[in-house]
């Protein structure tokens, strides 16, 4: 019975809980819960298959936009965490298989995609982040390999991401613009070098001609420049832009040929009617050259094989008909020689204090005028040494510093063989004496030529010159010696009546001086025109590139040391000449 009343009791206390208990979900004051076991959840729970989130703070069922430690999500209406791919207001999202939205890379049947890092939102077009560059089209599926954009031609690697520079492809090379991407066509120039991509973007390797021109590709693609072996054959490729040389070449490595292909000819070769040997890197050789057992001589200066008499700071030899240099006794022209067995040189010409002689093979001394060796030689008729060239040829120049000249009295002397007369001075000044001196030389018969003595500061005064000078021997009917040329003559001057003087002059102004000078005074006159000058000053005060200008050259000395082409010497400025008061300048000239 007493249990019976405390069932009673135990059951009145809970009937009034049995009778309220709740479960499941309830919505209170306009808000969704969920109940289990009569309490409120919170947080993520899944019902009937399906995932919701619940507020922690009230418990509370959430719907839209969630962002919590976890991550970000969205509940839709019903309150339901949607996943997988999802448009929200327009929006495209991935949510993973926990409702977590997802950034960045993602990949989905095989088929990759790039959600926003701000706010997950599927991206389209181009994208640029920490990764690169990437593509992703209309459907936001980034681009892999080969693509066309807007009417440009990209790459993609297998991450989607853009690549740039130089990429192969299916054994080809091509170069994509290392600024946008995009695959070049034509020529382009970079720290590689030079390149050149035909119309469908590839890089060209190998002989390649391009708009009718002949170029070269390494292996690499970048254009060659220089020398090159293809196919063993050697060609040259300009330095400066690459073309496919022909015809002569000459830089610092030497002068070489290229015929009309282009390849450079090497060994014996007959260009133009003339011959020429070519070394094994295919440069043309000059001077004394051994071939298959047989020496030739090629001119030092141009490189052609010389036949016939020769003569030179080594000697003198003879080469026959093919260019050999012959050796042993022979006769030439009806005169006996001996060449030396090695070298080739005539054996004959001995140096005795200071003085050469000659001896024929049988011991006879030449002595008097003697052709031989191709020149006429001028032997002294008692001791035989050799005196002179018949082609040298005795100058002297004057002006009206040497006053009244007996011309007729010069011309019996036998001491000149040509006079060159100073037709003036500076822009506007004529010899006094000049007119009667070259009537006086015509009257004799003795060639001659001119000079003007120079007081130009720059190219502007010496075209006055020479259009001075162009003027004076046009008015004065001058006949120039057909073997001398005009000479501008450049020495110090001072005019202390105006402080003016050619101390200052540069070497530049030297330059635009001469050729000024040269240039229009040959072009108006069809006379060869060259300088005088001291070998000081033309070593000093001269820019190499004009010096070679001054052919007639000063030095008063017993030796001229000048190491430049000359055509004249002027030895002396004190010769005495019958005929002539006082000293008298002394040139020889080589004819």
């Amino acid at each position: 019975m007493k249990k019976k009343i405390i069932f009673i009791i135990i059951m009145i206390i809970l009937f009034p809980i049995i009778v309220n208990a709740k479960e499941g979900f309830q919505v209170e004051n306009g808000k969704t819960y969920y109940y289990e076991n009569n309490q409120k959840v919170n947080g993520f729970k899944i019902i009937n298959e399906k995932l919701y989130f619940f507020s922690r703070v009230n418990y509370a069922l959430k719907t839209g936009w969630q962002n919590a430690s976890e991550g970000v999500w969205y509940q839709n209406s019903n309150g339901e965490v949607l996943k997988g791919n999802q448009t929200i207001n327009n929006k495209k999202y991935y949510f993973n298989e926990n409702g977590i939205m997802q950034k960045g890379f993602i990949t989905l049947d095989n088929k990759l995609y790039f959600y926003s890092r701000v706010d997950g939102a599927l991206k389209t077009g181009w994208q640029n982040a920490s990764e690169g560059t990437w593509y992703q089209n209309n459907n936001g599926e980034v681009l892999k390999g080969n693509q066309t954009i807007n009417n440009k031609k990209y790459y993609f690697n297998e991450n989607g991401i853009m690549q740039k520079g130089f990429i192969t492809l299916d054994n080809k090379l091509y170069f994509y613009s290392r600024v946008d991407g995009a695959l070049k066509t034509g020529w382009q120039n970079a720290s590689e070098g030079i390149w050149y991509q035909n119309s469908n973007g590839e890089v060209v390797i190998g002989k390649q001609r391009i708009d009718g021109k002949n170029y070269y590709f390494n292996e690499k693609g970048i254009l060659y420049k220089g020398f090159v072996f293809v196919d063993n054959k050697l060609y040259f490729y300009s330095r400066v832009n690459g073309l496919l040389k022909t015809g002569w070449q000459n830089t610092d490595e030497g002068v070489w040929y290229q015929n009309s292909n282009g390849e450079v000819v090497i060994g014996k070769q007959t260009i133009d009617g003339k011959n020429y040997y070519f070394n094994e890197k295919g440069i043309m050789q000059k001077g004394f050259v051994t071939i298959e057992d047989k020496l030739y001589f090629y001119s030092r200066v141009n490189g052609i094989l010389k036949t016939g008499w020769q003569n030179t700071d080594e000697g003198v030899w003879y080469q026959n008909e093919s260019g050999e240099v012959i050796k042993g006794t022979q006769n030439i022209e009806g005169r006996d020689y001996k060449f030396n067995d090695q070298t080739g040189l005539v054996e004959g010409f001995k140096k005795e204090n200071g003085k050469t002689y000659y001896y024929d093979p049988d011991g006879t001394q030449s002595k008097g005028v003697q052709y031989m060796c191709g020149r006429f030689y001028v032997f002294n008729t008692n001791t035989g040494a050799f005196e002179k060239f018949a082609s040298e040829i005795n100058v002297i120049d004057v002006s009206a510093h040497q006053g009244n000249i007996d011309w007729n009295k010069v011309k019996k002397s036998g001491l000149v063989d040509a006079v060159i007369l100073r037709i003036g001075y500076g822009s506007g000044y004529t010899d006094k004496f000049f007119v009667k001196n070259k009537n006086e030389l015509e009257r004799l018969g003795i060639p001659y030529s001119v000079y003007l003595f120079s007081y130009a500061e720059n190219k502007e005064e010496a075209m006055n010159e020479s259009e001075f000078i162009v003027k004076a021997i046009r008015e004065n009917k001058t006949h120039i010696y057909k073997d001398l040329a005009i000479f501008y003559d450049l020495e110090d001057w001072e005019i202390k009546s105006t402080g003016e003087n050619s101390y200052g002059i540069s070497k530049d102004t030297y330059s635009d001086m001469i050729t000024t000078f040269i240039n229009n005074t040959e072009e108006k006159l069809c006379i060869k025109t060259r300088v005088y000058a001291s070998k000081n000053y033309i070593e000093t005060r001269f820019d190499p590139k004009v010096q070679g200008y001054a052919t007639w050259v000063a030095q008063w000395n017993e030796k001229l040391t000048y190491k430049g082409p000359y055509e004249g010497w002027q030895y002396t400025d004190c010769r005495s000449i019958p005929g002539i008061n006082g000293c008298v300048d002394g040139s020889k000239f080589y004819y």
